[in-house]
């Protein structure tokens, strides 16, 4: 994939006949944090970015594979669906309706602004199709007489869950250099500020005074550019020195970021409300 990312977008391989066929395809990995800083891994973001496909590159920095005790019923489940003759998802004309998911489509519309606009437009159309997917698993899954209340909820902490990982994945593409607001009046200073970014990630701190001697920033747009850097957790300023801030640094202030507000879960509430019903009974 690295040599070719073109193959996500159009996935080769024999059918039962022994004819090629276009395949359809979902992967799950991780890049290596060892070259999670490098050049060329952004250059393979960047070519992702511009299959016109929803790729979500979830931001994580663990070693272990994921562990999900439920995996082989959601394999199975998986493997039911796709050969199931049913109808593909269908796309709302909106979002659904509330002051937490506004929040989310707000930060999500202005970083993707700033990436591909085929990129743009797949991850626009999969938002509007979560609704649907996240109704038809709970759907599926929930067929043994559970409550419609308990479904209704489930269904919205899947979206809402989904929904901020989407949300997380994109904003975490500022790691690359993609997707960061940088203010119009200083949009072209966008390549030299990556370069200095790759050179704190190298070589290491650099003092207040060397980016403006050596790096040709004026005062004001060095204060202006290390706010908007800070602001995403790319580096930090110590007393007169400026620094890179490592990968788990950037999550960590990325997860705790006040533009991605956590999930307030329905069902465990809704289960609490129903055992102090019994309760009062």
């Amino acid at each position: 994939m690295e040599s070719d990312p073109g193959k996500l977008a159009s996935p080769m391989g024999v059918g039962p006949q022994l004819f090629p066929v276009v395949k359809s395809v979902s992967l799950s990995g991780s890049l290596s944090r060892e070259l999670i800083g490098n050049n060329r891994r952004r250059t393979l973001v960047s070519n992702l970015l511009s299959l016109s496909r929803p790729v979500f590159l979830l931001p994580h920095v663990g070693n272990d594979d994921f562990k999900v005790a439920n995996l082989p019923s959601l394999v199975a489940l998986a493997e039911t669906w796709r050969h199931a003759p049913i109808q593909p998802v269908s796309t709302s004309r909106s979002l659904p309706s509330s002051v937490w998911v506004r929040i989310y489509q707000n930060a999500l519309r202005k970083r993707l602004a700033l990436l591909p606009h085929d990129y743009e437009f797949a991850v626009h159309q999969a938002l509007r199709q979560l609704d649907g997917v996240c109704d038809r698993i709970v759907g599926f899954a929930g067929r043994n007489g559970a409550a419609l209340d308990d479904l209704v909820a489930l269904v919205r902490d899947i979206y809402g869950h989904a929904l901020r990982g989407i949300a997380l994945s994109v904003a975490g593409l500022s790691w690359f250099g993609l997707g960061i607001y940088l203010g119009e009046e200083f949009e072209p200073l966008r390549n030299k500020t990556l370069r200095l970014l790759k050179q704190l990630r190298t070589v290491g701190p650099v003092s207040m005074t060397e980016l403006l001697k050596n790096h040709h920033f004026n005062k004001r747009e060095r204060d202006a550019l290390l706010a908007r850097f800070v602001e995403e957790g790319l580096v930090r300023v110590e007393g007169k020195e400026v620094m890179a801030t490592t990968y788990r640094e950037f999550l960590e202030h990325l997860h705790a970021s006040a533009e991605f507000p956590p999930v307030v879960n329905c069902w465990p509430e809704l289960q609490k409300q129903l055992a102090a019903a019994k309760r009062t009974a």
